[in-house]
């Protein structure tokens, strides 16, 4: 997994950006979880300009496809519209579920204004 922390010089070109690299990614056996120009801050320091979360099958992979043709003019226009910071992580493992674990859920509330509850289940 990789995340992406960029300071803009070019606001515009940055966001330009944003919209258009992603098909790269894809190409080369990669998501892009999230690309958030302008985060929003729910704590502590100001976001930054621009992130992006990105997950790919193997360190290779990400590597391999940040060198490629496709993506090249690409970087080029990040790296005129801003300075960047790429931290590389291990992707969380994959959470696996029971079967049907998930398909039931249990839902109480209340029936009138007797504080008397029924139960109700819903299927997803």
């Amino acid at each position: 997994m990789s995340v992406w922390i960029a300071d803009a010089n070019d606001l515009d070109s940055l966001i330009d950006y944003s919209g258009h690299f992603r098909w790269t990614v894809e190409r080369h056996d990669g998501v892009s979880l999230g690309n958030a120009p302008l985060p929003t801050t729910l704590g502590g320091e100001p976001a930054p300009v621009a992130m992006t979360l990105m997950t790919w099958t193997n360190r290779d992979a990400a590597l391999a496809w940040y060198d490629t043709a496709e993506y090249r003019p690409y970087r080029d226009q990040r790296h005129a519209a801003s300075t960047a910071t790429v931290i590389g992580i291990p992707a969380l493992p994959t959470v696996k579920f029971p079967p049907r674990a998930l398909d039931t859920l249990h839902h109480t509330r209340p029936t009138d204004e007797s504080n008397t509850t029924t139960t109700r289940t819903a299927t997803a």
